[in-house]
């Protein structure tokens, strides 16, 4: 009787790597589509804050709305929170950016998962592609159109850049979510299934 150590074959190990792959993909998928939602929470506050600061006015913005008018003063901090709101996302971009591109090698090197995985991840690196090399600097774009202007276009300028460029930032990342939650439960779910077939 041989005492020495029994060696898993390559094909088993290979499987076992795998399958923590998947997991700590999942992980990294529920991760990103938290930060998702707290950037979406943060644009939804900085967007609203001129209606918020209205709403209790300190001393400085009264004494501003009685020298140049509220109407004016009010569009202003609605066009600041706009460049504000730019700014962040032109940061969150390049992050959910790296994000999706490091998901979709990990997954695509060194998961072994299927083709439908592979595809809703590479949709989402594409959709996150979309909202950092388009709609972010059109965002931006917009924000530094906006100072060339006379007030009165400026004003009517803002209200119209400003919807669009919060509806499809909203679309874009709803989007990713729904693709991430997708994602999410066909990893695990075939992460469960091999751990009950005794790949693991």
């Amino acid at each position: 009787m041989s005492n020495s150590p029994r060696i898993a074959s390559p094909g088993h190990m290979y499987e076992g790597t795998a399958w923590v792959v998947r997991r700590l993909a999942a992980v990294w998928v529920a991760a990103w589509m938290g930060m998702i939602l707290l950037v979406i929470a943060l644009t939804i506050v900085t967007l609203n804050s001129p209606e918020t600061l209205q709403s209790a006015p300190p001393e400085g913005y009264t004494q501003a709305a009685k020298l140049a008018g509220e109407p004016l003063v009010h569009e202003l901090l609605r066009y600041h929170a706009a460049v504000i709101s730019s700014e962040m996302l032109a940061v969150w971009g390049w992050i959910q950016l790296g994000f999706s591109a490091l998901l979709f090698i990990v997954l695509l090197l060194f998961s072994a998962v299927g083709k439908i995985q592979l595809g809703i991840s590479l949709a989402m690196a594409a959709d996150s592609a979309l909202l950092e090399f388009l709609l972010i600097p059109n965002m931006d774009q917009f924000s530094r159109r906006v100072t060339t202007t006379e007030v009165a276009q400026r004003l009517a300028q803002l209200t119209s850049r400003y919807q669009l460029a919060t509806t499809s930032f909203f679309v874009s990342q709803s989007v990713t979510v729904v693709l991430g939650c997708v994602l999410l439960v066909l990893l695990l779910r075939r992460s469960h299934a091999s751990l009950r077939s005794g790949n693991v």
